[in-house]
């Protein structure tokens, strides 16, 4: 008997606790808002699927503080949630149900992106540092570097490799490499070509990288973007050129792997279709009037979210669109939207 009321009373504790929990997996996706500046301003929004309703500023209603200054990029790691601080140089690590905060990692210079290697180790990009931090994600601390000579961005786990754009830095170098790293041996392994100030690096199913490359509109003659598709097994390359679509001074993707289509938002909104040997760019959505800057692909529920900047200090607000590129929705988030985490 005193063995069934202790399964029962177990059971019991375990229900509290997930009832404790504010986010939970399937149930919203967070909205990483950048905040301007050194405004100190940077916040996290949540959206429920059910009831279409919002949560915003969850990281100070749950500590009582302001989150920082310019957030850059999140990374879940089950129960904890890693918020990437660019401006204040840190990581706010918190409980990712709740949100509450449980520790923070200091000694970054400007960290950019985080990027899960396994369950212990993740990668760090750094805006002046010109390396990669090492983070071990049980002690929550830096335990080692990897010299990059250069400024780094966004980071991509492909076949056990690590691939990394290096993006050009305005008034001190231009570049057009993207760095492919060992992180069993933290070593670069190679350094490869592709087009002019890459900035995001994603990957599609067959294991082909796809970099876009934001080149340079305010060079004379300007230098248009272009997305390049990589294979690192036998380093083939195509290169989509995007001269014909109008300048635009920001831009992103994101893949949708059932329907093998990649998703970019350069001032519109457009699709690729990699199904084939050819890649046929077509337009879904024009946003006129808007300052379109961060996409989403919700692959669970097939949707794309994309949000508008406005003027870059009052809050932005959040556009859902069906694939076929129809307005379904509108909401609001905090200062510049950029990111859309989907758990």
């Amino acid at each position: 008997m005193a063995i069934t009321i202790l399964t029962v009373f177990t059971a019991c504790v375990k229900n509290d606790q997930d009832d404790d929990q504010l986010f939970k997996a399937g149930e919203g996706f967070f909205i990483l808002n950048e905040g301007g500046w050194q405004k100190a301003n940077a916040s996290v929004s949540y959206r429920y699927y059910e009831g279409d309703s919002s949560k915003h500023n969850i990281f100070e209603t749950a500590n009582g503080n302001k989150l920082g200054d310019v957030l850059q990029d999140m990374m879940i790691n089950d129960s904890l949630t890693y918020l990437v601080v660019n401006n204040s140089g840190y990581i706010k690590v918190v409980r990712t149900g709740t949100f509450e905060e449980k520790t923070t990692i200091r000694g970054f210079n400007s960290p950019r992106s985080i990027l899960k290697i396994n369950n212990t180790t993740a990668f760090v990009s750094d805006l002046y540092a010109n390396q990669i931090y090492v983070v071990n994600l049980v002690t929550n601390a830096i335990t080692d570097s990897i010299q990059t000579g250069k400024y780094t961005e966004n980071m991509v786990l492909v076949n056990g490799k690590v691939y990394v754009t290096l993006p050009s830095v305005w008034g001190l170098y231009n570049s057009d490499q993207i760095l492919e790293i060992d992180p069993a041996t933290k070593t670069i392994t190679r350094q490869l070509t592709v087009g002019l100030n890459p900035y995001q690096v994603i990957a599609d199913q067959n294991g082909s990288i796809w970099i876009f490359c934001m080149g340079d509109a305010w060079a004379t003659p300007a230098v248009s973007a272009s997305i390049h598709r990589l294979d690192p097994k036998t380093t083939d390359k195509s290169v989509i050129d995007l001269s014909g679509l109008p300048v635009a001074y920001s831009g992103t993707m994101s893949y949708n792997k059932t329907d093998k289509k990649i998703y970019f938002l350069y001032g519109d909104l457009y699709q690729i279709d990699i199904s084939g040997s050819q890649y046929p760019v077509t337009k879904l959505a024009a946003f006129s009037g808007r300052t379109t800057y961060g996409l989403g692909h919700d692959a669970a529920n097939d949707y794309l979210y994309i949000s508008d900047v406005k003027d870059y200090n009052q809050n932005g607000t959040i556009l859902k669109y069906s694939l076929a590129g129809q307005q379904l929705d509108e909401f609001s988030a905090g200062v510049i939207p950029s990111r859309f985490i989907f758990f």
